[in-house]
């Protein structure tokens, strides 16, 4: 598929409205077994102190769940309990009553700092590294992306905090942490706005591919 600037630039405005509206968290129900979800969005608190933003990811996400006709979740609001690390949050409690059974997939959309060499980093967690998992690295770096498995940003959480993507394999749902240089995801030149585009349509046809053949 080629997504039509027009339509991204329409979308990229019922994001952004979205982003900006205050509302605390987000779902859209498209009837996929894809869920597409954002929680670093915002800035949020972890352990008494305020994490930064994951600058982009809210919006990136929208977008590929869109593109994707995937379902979406989002947390919407500033300095609201990281549900990449807390057991229990409303995002979760809200999530989990709208996946449990339905979805075969879950895509959580992170940011890392421009200074780390890989374009993108697939973390599993606790779950076994799947065939799956492997050909969506090998696709990703076939289009010219550096794309890693589980070298950095595991998706693990440390002791008693629980990621995203552990919560969705508690529930019996196949997830991956997307970890995505923040170059992509960033800032107002043509150039990368040209990448970002480019990546968007790279990952709808992998993980269209990773869920249909499952």
């Amino acid at each position: 598929m080629h997504l039509s600037p027009n339509q991204v630039i329409d979308d990229l405005q019922l994001a952004n409205e979205l982003f900006v509206s205050g509302q605390s968290q987000h779902y859209i129900n498209r009837g996929s077994r894809v869920l597409i979800t954002s929680v670093h969005g915002h800035s949020h608190e972890r352990n008494g102190f305020i994490k930064g933003a994951d600058e982009g990811t809210f919006v990136f996400s929208y977008l590929l769940a869109k593109y994707l006709n995937a379902n979406w979740a989002a947390v919407g609001r500033e300095l609201l309990p990281d549900s990449n690390f807390y057991l229990e949050t409303e995002f979760k409690q809200m999530v989990r009553g709208e996946i449990t059974g339905k979805n075969l997939l879950c895509v959580d959309i992170h940011a890392c700092h421009a200074f780390r060499a890989f374009d993108m980093e697939i973390g599993t967690a606790y779950r076994k590294e799947s065939s799956k998992d492997i050909g969506l690295m090998n696709y990703l770096n076939s289009k010219g992306y550096y794309c890693v498995l589980n070298e950095i940003f595991k998706a693990r959480g440390d002791g008693s905090s629980q990621t995203m993507t552990d919560f969705f394999h508690t529930l019996g749902v196949n997830a991956i942490q997307l970890e995505i240089s923040s170059c992509y995801l960033t800032g107002d030149t043509r150039l990368e706005w040209h990448q970002r585009i480019k990546l968007l349509h790279f990952l709808i046809n992998a993980i269209t591919d990773y869920y249909q053949d499952s």
